[in-house]
């Protein structure tokens, strides 16, 4: 009899901590506010069906406003993602590359080079972790930043459980922070400042031949990130975002830009392709680092006839299934049209 009634409590204890993480798990989700870019980009990345992406774009924000994957499909029938966050510290790369793989393990994966270390701020974590998929991964991507970045350990609790960072979100919740849901966009940009804002650029993009000395541990993880690539047998595609930074950056892209070549891995530099991707400083930016609409359709054509030229990967365009990406790409088209361009529509539409 007690054998019975202890295995009663042992349910009911069990089904108490189920409901309870459930209800837990789904306050920290209407709460946490990591951004509807990044939600867009990380929490729904897995909705395609495993091994049905041609290529996975993973990076920061330069590369998810450089490349727009249903203007992509609609020109090429090519199915690319962007799996990235805002602000993505370089180190991050690697989990976001192996959370992507667990579905998609033969995708090309196109890796953008950029700037190290990225300046420290709670919401460099954040923006990486808190909508990134529940894994293992997740929980080492963070142990990992938060090492890198010196984080004290009671501070990493806000990081693993964001509810800690955003409990006091209450009084300003709106009808948004309940749909988590996929856009049906496949990681498209169609944030305000990348639709509406186009800031004149200073000067036109760095452009030297000059090589630099990099730091040692810039050097060491470019060494660790390709031995990773080398071990998992990952075919990839590294690019240089066309940002208009200053030259010792261009300087450093080119030298990073030389160790990847020697561990022989293609890279496209779009800083050397600019005038070829057709960017114009004065039109085609929202910042100094990212292309706006406009900028992003020159350098998405660009990318997606480079990638077709190269990998000859299949037109899907019609195939029932790749309807969703069919629908992504029409759905996309109609978001864009009060900002185009008489020309963009015609390419759009041609």
């Amino acid at each position: 009899m007690r054998g019975k009634e202890t295995v009663q409590k042992l349910g009911r204890t069990a089904v108490f901590c189920l409901v309870f993480c459930l209800l837990f798990g789904a306050v920290q989700r209407v709460l946490t506010q990591p951004g509807d870019m990044n939600r867009q980009l990380q929490a729904t990345f897995a909705e395609d069906e495993p091994g049905t992406l041609d290529a996975v774009c993973i990076g920061g924000s330069n590369t998810f406003t450089l490349f727009q994957g249903p203007v992509a499909f609609a020109e090429t029938g090519i199915t690319v993602r962007c799996f990235g966050s805002d602000g993505q510290p370089l180190v991050a790369r690697e989990y976001f590359l192996e959370q992507a793989r667990k579905t998609q393990p033969d995708a090309l994966y196109i890796i953008t080079v950029q700037p190290y270390p990225a300046a420290f701020s709670e919401a460099v974590i954040h923006w990486s972790a808190d909508a990134f998929p529940p894994s293992l991964t997740r929980l080492r991507m963070i142990h990992d930043l938060s090492a890198f970045y010196g984080v004290p350990l009671w501070d990493r609790v806000a990081y693993y459980l964001p509810l800690v960072q955003y409990h006091s979100r209450w009084s300003s919740l709106s009808t948004g922070d309940f749909h988590w849901g996929s856009n049906g966009l496949k990681g498209a940009d169609n944030g305000q400042t990348f639709l509406e804002t186009a800031e004149p650029q200073p000067q036109d993009l760095p452009r030297t031949q000059e090589r630099c000395t990099l730091a040692q541990p810039l050097a060491d993880y470019w060494e660790h990130l390709l031995d990773l690539c080398d071990e998992a047998g990952i075919e990839a595609l590294f690019v240089v975002p066309p940002a208009c930074t200053d030259e010792d950056t261009a300087r450093e892209f080119n030298t990073v830009g030389d160790r990847i070549r020697a561990r022989g891995y293609p890279v496209l530099d779009l800083l050397e392709q600019a005038e070829a991707v057709g960017l114009d400083p004065q039109t085609d930016y929202y910042n100094a680092q990212h292309t706006n609409v406009h900028g992003s359709l020159k350098a998405t054509r660009f990318l997606a006839d480079y990638l077709q030229d190269h990998y000859g990967f299949a037109d899907k365009r019609g195939d029932p299934d790749f309807a969703d990406w069919d629908q992504a790409a029409q759905q996309y088209r109609a978001l864009l049209e009060p900002f185009l361009s008489d020309e963009e529509r015609a390419l759009l539409d041609g």
